[in-house]
């Protein structure tokens, strides 16, 4: 009996998965290519070289072709069931971002308790960089992703008071590069722990590099993963769904939200309000503040802290509110005029009669007359 024929399988790659893992890999903002490590400092002093690459298209720093050595990028950290990171989209590409839209709504809205939300989602400036530990040199050149303000702060500071003899902004040429010595301090913040470099000295190279080392490095540009309005959007809400099924399920899911209390009113005109109920509008968005400052942490005005509520409830006060706002004005727009009060019927004898007794007065200040008593009004 002849043997059955395997059939053919393709297999993934345990290894890859085992690097990408302890890598700390994620495909949620950044590109990591087969065989690249992501480079982690660790605390005490690190003899770090970094080398250039081919800037590519939308680099804030550089124009096509130029050789640099960085790549600042924004992002939005902490997002969704996973707390995933994700490319801010308004600051790395110019672009229409639905978190910095809720955002936005969030600081011109002003209501108290919304001020860690504010920070939260505010989009945090990063860095990527080419990077040879020289103290592991066997790893050979690894990508390293790093928030602006634990080593892209303390370098930019470095090199402004640098002297342009010591010609130390040339740190990352292939010739005449240096080797930075870098001393990291491990901080905490909020149970995470991290690494802040608190020293930057410029050394000498032991060995100069040569063109082929281009063929090393990556196209840092090409790296980053930009979510489109609606992938953000979703990722934000936790939405897997289409919109129209969103809306149907926010119709049925959505507890009923309370109605603000209004300044107290006549009865007369609180009844005809509740009689003439405005037709629903559809929901507006909120317009996007296009001057708004880029720098990272724009402080909120001081509030008390509230509860913290979901993204997604959070996102459907911001629609509702927009309509309250609406409803509001076309009530005040609708407000029956006060009804006048009415004065009461005057009697055409009475009137007769004080005609009458002005006249008598009249004559009897002619004649003198003795004083008569006054007549009451008539009923």
């Amino acid at each position: 009996m002849s043997r059955k024929k395997s059939k053919e399988r393709t297999y993934t790659s345990a290894r890859e998965r085992a690097e990408k893992q302890s890598s700390g890999y994620t495909q949620t903002y950044l590109k990591v290519p087969d065989g690249i490590q992501l480079f982690k400092p660790k605390s005490g002093t690190m003899m770090l070289d970094i080398l250039p690459y081919e800037a590519g298209e939308d680099n804030p720093w550089a124009e096509p072709g130029n050789m640099h050595w960085e790549r600042t990028y924004w992002a939005h950290r902490g997002i969704g069931a996973n707390s995933d990171t994700y490319v801010c989209p308004r600051m790395t590409r110019k672009q229409k971002c639905p978190i910095c839209e809720f955002r936005m709504a969030l600081v011109k809205k002003g209501d108290d308790g919304d001020e860690d939300l504010i920070k939260d989602l505010s989009p945090k400036q990063r860095q990527l960089f080419n990077v040879r530990n020289l103290k592991d040199p066997d790893k050979g050149f690894q990508l390293w992703d790093i928030s602006y303000h634990l080593f892209g702060k303390a370098l930019d500071a470095r090199l402004r008071n640098s002297d342009e003899d010591d010609e130390w902004d040339k740190f990352f040429f292939i010739e005449e590069g240096t080797t930075l010595r870098v001393g990291f301090a491990e901080k905490s913040f909020g149970g995470a722990t991290f690494y802040e470099a608190e020293t930057i000295d410029f050394k000498a190279r032991k060995q100069p590099y040569d063109d082929e080392v281009l063929e090393q490095v990556q196209c840092l540009d090409e790296l980053l993963i930009v979510p489109s309005y609606k992938e953000l959007k979703d990722a934000f809400l936790e939405a897997k769904k289409s919109d129209e099924d969103e809306d149907d399920e926010d119709e049925e899911e959505t507890p009923p939200k309370k109605k603000k209390r209004k300044a107290p009113v006549d009865e007369d005109e609180d009844e005809d309000e509740d009689e003439e109920t405005p037709p629903p509008k559809k929901k507006r968005k909120a317009p996007v503040d296009e001057d708004e400052d880029d720098e990272e942490d724009e402080p909120p005005p001081a509030k008390k802290k509230l509860g913290k509520k979901s993204a997604k409830d959070d996102w459907d006060d911001f629609d509702e509110d927009d309509k309250s706002e609406d409803e509001d004005d076309e009530d005040e727009d609708e407000d029956p005029p006060k009804k006048k009060k009415r004065k009461p019927p005057v009697d055409e004898d009475e009137e007769d009669d004080e005609e009458e007794d002005e006249d008598e007065e009249d004559e009897d200040e002619d004649e003198n007359p003795p004083a008569k008593k006054k007549r009451g009004s008539r009923s």
